[in-house]
């Protein structure tokens, strides 16, 4: 099993845990040198590398719960045939909005935060083979 740890500080609205506007990284519980990063292909998993690993957090695209935005690529993390990828923004689209959106809640493992899917609300974001997908 695996969960992550947000890093954050500084004010801003709290939404679930989480700050509207901040930037954040998300580390791996059980790989602590590891960040949920945007890897060249675009494709999420964690990384040890520090490239791609920095997120803003924003309201959910969905209309609740938050999105994380990729600082340096532009695009937010989505669930997209159950892995996780950073793709063009397509803010038109209900299935990417909703695609990109998550809660938070306590973390399945007991330590840090479990990101839900808002559309696949059975499903947990996890990390296995360090790639980063959604999970019941």
């Amino acid at each position: 099993s695996s969960g992550i740890n947000a890093e954050y500080g500084g004010p801003q609205q709290v939404k679930a845990g989480l700050k509207v506007g901040q930037r954040i990284k998300l580390r791996s519980v059980n790989y602590p040198n590891h960040c949920v990063s945007r890897q060249s292909n675009g494709r999420v998993a964690i990384s040890d590398s520090g490239v791609g690993n920095e997120w803003v957090v924003r309201s959910g695209l969905a209309g609740k719960g938050f999105s994380l935005e990729s600082v340096r690529h532009g695009g937010y993390l989505r669930h997209r045939g159950y892995h996780a990828w950073v793709d063009q923004a397509e803010l038109n689209k209900d299935l990417y909005r909703n695609d990109a959106s998550f809660t938070v809640e306590a973390g399945a493992i007991g330590k840090g935060i479990s990101l839900r899917s808002v559309n696949y609300p059975n499903h947990l974001l996890r990390h296995a083979g360090y790639v980063m997908w959604i999970h019941e």
